[in-house]
């Protein structure tokens, strides 16, 4: 787990007007709450108090964050994530320690360490020969699409996890096939999705509040990369805060151990054993 010390700074997020605060509102959605606004040089102030560092000096990865973040504070307002301080500081910290807000379509560029670390199925006998293979030495460009889904097919296709994330298994001989379900179902969004049935879930969530929030309807078991955009980055990571009722685990403080209860729920913080 990241330790993101600034998180407990809470009083340098304004609070939002008490008469404004409701708890996922059938109300019409509309960006011009009077609720606290997020913005990118907030954003960029918020990570330049963590161990990662600025986010708008990173090109073009800045790039990025305009294109959702109007959608960020309508979702964060509607779900109830903008209440208080506490959830809001909880909810960015945890975009900030899985995707640092830009990172959000998983790639597979990996020292042979990190393949290890990371990945159960990686040490194994014969996973500990393929991270060798297939892991980062020098120039990021050596890392080709091919081998990013001979490695996320052999981290999430396999064994236990390839159950656990309810994927098909990948026989060695197909491990370069992006179609297989470890490529297909790779991390996506604010905060990373993973595995066919967490697709699944989102999309039933999403199926069901797609008329409330006039969203157009996707099929997002047949187009996964849909996820990508910028209103599905946001919606995907708001749809596990969501399912996971974490804003009741937000509510009840801002130490370390709170922190942790929820990492613990997005992702134990052992590398293998995601859990959305």
């Amino acid at each position: 787990m990241v330790e993101f010390s600034n998180f407990r700074k809470v009083n340098d997020i304004e609070e939002e007007p008490a008469n404004n605060v409701e708890e996922k509102t059938k109300q019409p959605l509309s960006s011009n709450s009077e609720q606290f606004n997020i913005t990118v040089d907030f954003l960029d102030k918020f990570m330049s108090a963590t161990p990662h560092g600025s986010i708008n000096k990173i090109s073009p990865y800045n790039k990025r964050i305009p294109a959702y973040i109007d959608f960020l504070n309508i979702y964060m307002e509607k779900f109830g994530i903008k209440k208080n301080k506490q959830r809001i500081a909880h909810f960015l910290g945890q975009v900030a320690k899985e995707t640092k807000f830009w990172s959000y379509n998983e790639d597979f560029i990996y020292a042979v360490g990190k393949l290890n670390d990371s990945f159960a199925n990686f040490r194994t006998v014969e996973g500990k020969e393929f991270a060798k293979q297939w892991e980062y030495k020098n120039n990021k460009n050596e890392i080709t699409k091919e081998i990013q889904a001979m490695i996320a097919n052999y981290a999430y296709a396999k064994g236990k996890k390839a159950a656990d994330l309810g994927n098909t298994i990948c026989e060695n001989n197909n491990l370069k096939d992006p179609k297989k379900d470890g490529y297909n179902y790779r991390g996506r969004g604010l905060i990373q999705i993973t595995g066919k049935q967490n697709y699944k879930n989102f999309q039933q969530w999403f199926n069901t509040y797609a008329g409330e929030l006039n969203l157009e309807k996707i099929d997002f078991i047949k187009n996964p990369d849909k996820v990508l955009d910028p209103v599905n980055l946001v919606l995907s990571a708001i749809y596990f805060w969501d399912q996971n009722k974490l804003n009741n685990l937000a509510d009840k403080g801002i130490e370390s151990k709170h922190i942790l209860a929820i990492s613990n729920v997005i992702n134990s913080g052992e590398g293998d054993d995601k859990k959305k």
